[in-house]
């Protein structure tokens, strides 16, 4: 990246402005700043001047996401279904990388016809611009990708030059539109606008020769000499094509002599009274002055390149790219007024490192493009695919397949750090290392989630992924939620759901705390659909059996109601701060018309009285003595205790008596 392409980012931070930064990496996108002076002696480290006086600030900053942007996140979508299906094919095949290429390169020209438009539609200018950046990443990336398609993908031909030509033609359109025009109106006197000679020469750059001629033949003087012999040279021009039949060493001597009868011609004037076109074939043969006079024109370095390789170097392979593409670049620098390498653009390194086929240098400068690393991520996990990238230093560096574990790594923590793209960042973890497998499991619990279908989702897509222990973080924090919004029916489902006793404990003793205070039972269609679930804690146990004493005594079943009651008081499962609640309902069926709870239960109940309650309301007046009665324990039957124990004494004496006068009268 050249120092024009840097972002600046300005920090205001008092402390550091005297002391200076310091900073640490904490992913790859970000680094973690705060004001710090080490000051050293000979002996140990001591505190500056500045030390106590100033807030310390820790500042992180990051690389800028785009990623989330609604345009540019149906391609990211997009790109991991052809990811995904890459990884899944069976056969590997040219074809196939080729086809999952093109597919890449459709999404990224569908996302930039995208962004036009946004540009063109949008009002504010912020998003104008912010458009407008993205317009220059993706473009670089399609053109970049587009080169790499032909020389690494694609190996169905040996040929280089047709397919640079191409490329040249696709992304610098100007001269195509330009003739399309023209012959499309055949005006009269078509030769004298200004754009006639220059649409021919942009595309004799192009190597667009069939075009050329026809444009020559809408001129006024086609029919002269001069036009007829140039029209014939363009005709019976040699054009290599490694289907054509021809060794290349038979091609290059068809082309020497061809070129050498072209330029014999130029020598003797046939073209001296045609200007124009006696430059086109100037162009023609590599005349160096006419090439250095179009050079001038140029917007970029490999605009002409492809065509000077046209006609000088047709049959070109691709390990020779590299030399011929430096010999051409140092011949445009001097041209520009340039000196080396320093004045390019990025995008023109890139296409440089592309056609050297230096891969090391290409990878690292695609990294720097600001586009979260999409675009390294899928170039190098295809041409790992189809086994064409090679790292000249590998032996002492990573290997490829390293590297590209470590980029899908790196991009699938990313997404998954981003709440609206995690479940793509998770499929790309799928394919990294085994790191990457057990990152799933750790970032799929930190996903911020929103809604209960979010926290569903969530736990589905780690059932199928084999990631158990995510479901419990899940359900946990759910909980948190729906407490905190107060939302106690809700809480209790994710605490089953979760299998916490801790976490199902406190939420029970939510709904018996509220019936202590309240007299009123919560939820009750949850609590009568809860089923065999109670026997997860037993606190949900006994707010369950509770819950069906209560359902009993409502349809004045007082039988089965006292038996369950009893059995509750026997069961040990209850909470402390319960007994009073529990014991109060008692009294009612002690003082029922007619004795429903025999002798032996009435002593279960006076045990339970005297060792359990009797204890407990001795301990609470004593903490709301001391004010350290906690709230939760704060109820109506906590508030009147000596009355309950009153009531409850004289209820089991009236119940006790009633009963032994029944059973022993059955007994005789």
């Amino acid at each position: 990246m050249s120092s024009n392409d840097a972002t600046v980012c300005h920090i205001y931070d008092k402390l550091s402005a005297k002391t200076g930064f310091v900073g640490k990496f904490i992913t790859n996108e970000s680094v973690s700043l705060h004001g710090f002076q080490p000051v050293f002696y000979s002996t140990k480290d001591a505190p500056t001047k500045y030390a106590n006086t100033d807030d310390i600030n820790v500042i992180h900053v990051s690389e800028n996401f785009i990623l989330d942007d609604e345009i540019l996140r149906s391609l990211v979508a997009e790109s991991c279904n052809i990811f995904y299906n890459l990884q899944s094919l069976k056969t590997k095949s040219n074809d196939l990388f080729l086809q999952t290429s093109r597919v890449y390169r459709s999404a990224i020209r569908a996302t930039l016809n995208k962004l036009q438009e946004a540009v063109i539609d949008d009002c504010d200018e912020s998003d104008i611009k912010k458009y407008e950046s993205y317009i220059t990443i993706f473009y670089s990336i399609e053109c970049l990708w587009h080169l790499c398609e032909f020389l690494l993908i694609d190996r169905s031909t040996m040929s280089v030059v047709p397919n640079l030509l191409e490329w040249t033609k696709f992304h610098f359109p100007a001269p195509s539109q330009s003739a399309a025009e023209m012959l499309i109106n055949k005006d009269r006197d078509l030769e004298f606008r200004e754009s006639y000679w220059e649409s021919i020469r942009g595309l004799i750059l192009q190597g667009q020769i069939d075009i050329v001629r026809a444009l020559l033949r809408l001129h006024s003087s086609s029919e002269t000499m001069t036009f007829q012999l140039a029209e014939k040279e363009l005709q019976t021009m040699p054009i290599f094509s490694s289907h054509g039949g021809l060794s290349i060493q038979k091609f290059r001597s068809q082309w020497s002599f061809w070129s050498s009868a072209l330029e014999s011609k130029l020598d003797s004037g046939l073209f001296s009274t045609e200007a124009e076109l006696e430059n086109i074939m100037k162009l023609i043969v590599g005349d160096k002055q006419a090439w250095m006079q179009v050079c001038q024109d140029s917007k970029c370095w490999y605009e002409y390149f492809a065509g000077y390789l046209f006609f000088t170097q047709p049959a070109v392979r691709y390990f020779e790219l590299g030399t011929f593409a430096d010999n051409w670049l140092s011949q445009w620098s001097s041209t520009k007024g340039m000196r080396g390498y320093t004045e390019l653009k990025s995008l023109d390194l890139m296409v440089l490192a592309t056609l050297k086929n230096d891969m090391a240098e290409l990878i690292s400068s695609i990294q720097d493009m600001g586009d979260n690393k999409w675009f390294v991520v899928h170039l190098v996990d295809l041409l790992v695919h189809c086994d064409q990238l090679r790292i000249s230093d590998e032996s002492n560096g990573p290997s490829v397949v390293a590297l590209r574990e470590c980029l899908i790594f790196d991009y699938g923590t990313m997404l998954m750090s981003h709440g609206n793209l995690w479940e793509i960042g998770l499929d790309y973890l799928k394919f990294s290392s085994s790191e990457g497998l057990g990152a799933r499991e750790v970032l799929l619990q930190r996903v911020p989630i929103k809604n209960d279908i979010q926290a569903m989702k969530i736990i589905e897509i780690a059932r199928v992924n084999g990631i158990t222990s995510v479901e419990q973080e899940v359900c946990r924090v759910m909980v948190k939620r729906s407490l905190l919004l107060q939302n106690y029916g809700n809480a209790l489902e994710w605490s089953i759901r979760s299998r916490d006793n801790i976490y199902v404990t406190k939420v029970a003793n939510i709904f018996l705390n509220h019936y202590c205070n309240t007299g009123k039972m919560m939820h009750k269609d949850l609590l009568a659909n809860i089923g065999a679930k109670m026997f997860i804690a037993p606190r949900l146990l006994f707010l369950i059996k509770y819950f069906d004493f209560h359902q009993f005594y409502s349809s004045r079943a007082f039988s089965q109601a006292a038996e369950l009651l009893v059995n509750l008081l026997d069961s040990k499962i209850i909470p402390e701060f319960f007994w009073p609640s529990l014991l109060a309902d008692t009294i009612p069926l002690l003082e029922h018309n007619e004795p429903i709870i025999p002798t032996k239960e009435t002593y279960i109940i006076m045990h339970h009285l005297e060792s359990d309650l009797i204890p407990y309301l001795a301990k609470t007046k004593k903490e709301r003595e001391n004010n350290k009665q906690q709230e939760g324990e704060l109820n109506l039957m906590n508030a009147c205790s000596d009355d309950l124990v009153q009531l409850l004494r004289l209820a089991c004496a009236r119940n006790l008596s009633r009963a032994m006068i029944i059973e022993n009268t059955l007994v005789r």
